[in-house]
C-alpha cells in the first residue's frame, strides 16, 4: 500500500517516461518533470487539471520528437501520423499493459481513442478547471502514461520509424 511521506530518501517513477536511449537530453529532462508529476497524482498530491496538462504536454512533446516535420502539424494530424507510423502500442497490446486489463468494459479502448479523449478532457479544463474532476482522468491516467512510456521507448530508433500501409493497420484492428 502506498503512503504519502513529506520526504523520501529514494525516489521511484511510477513509469519510466525518460528512458537512458532517447539521446535529447532536454526532452528527457521534461519527461523526469512529467515522472514526478504522476508519482504526486498517483499519491493524490496533484489536481486533475494539473495532471491532465502534464500528461497532454508530455505525450505532444514525445510524439513530436518522433515524427518528421510534425511542427506543422496540429494535434489530430500528429496523433494520425502516430497512428499511420505504426508508433502507438497495439491495442490488444495495450489492453494488457493496464492495470485492470481483466476489465473489457473499462478499458475496451484504442490508444487513439484515449488521446482523442484526453485533448477533449484537458482543453475543457483549461476554460473549466473543475471539469477535470470527472473521474476519466482518475481512470485512465495509467492508460496515457503506458501510451507515453511506448511511445518514449521509440525514441532511440526513431531515425528508423517507417511509414506503414494505411490500409494495413486497419486491417489489423
Amino acid at each position: 500500500m502506498l503512503r504519502p511521506r513529506k520526504e523520501t530518501s529514494l525516489y521511484y517513477p511510477v513509469y519510466e517516461l525518460a528512458g537512458d536511449g532517447a539521446g535529447m537530453s532536454m526532452l528527457e529532462a521534461r519527461l523526469r518533470i512529467s515522472e514526478n508529476v504522476l508519482a504526486d497524482y498517483a499519491l493524490g498530491r496533484v489536481d486533475d487539471s494539473v495532471a491532465l496538462e502534464e500528461l497532454h504536454t508530455a505525450i505532444e512533446k514525445v510524439m513530436r520528437a518522433l515524427v518528421p516535420k510534425s511542427e506543422r502539424f496540429g494535434w489530430p494530424e500528429l496523433r494520425e501520423q502516430c497512428h499511420s507510423l505504426g508508433l502507438l502500442p497495439e491495442p490488444k497490446m495495450y489492453a494488457l499493459l493496464t492495470p485492470d486489463w481483466g476489465l473489457s468494459d473499462v478499458h475496451a479502448h484504442a490508444p487513439d481513442e484515449v488521446l482523442a479523449t484526453l485533448a477533449r478532457h484537458r482543453n475543457r479544463a483549461k476554460h473549466e478547471p473543475q471539469s477535470a474532476a470527472d473521474g476519466w482522468l482518475r481512470t485512465h491516467w495509467e492508460c496515457v502514461a503506458s501510451i507515453i512510456e511506448t511511445l518514449a521507448g521509440r525514441l532511440g530508433s526513431a531515425h528508423d520509424v517507417q511509414p506503414i500501409s494505411h490500409d494495413a493497420h486497419h486491417g489489423a484492428d
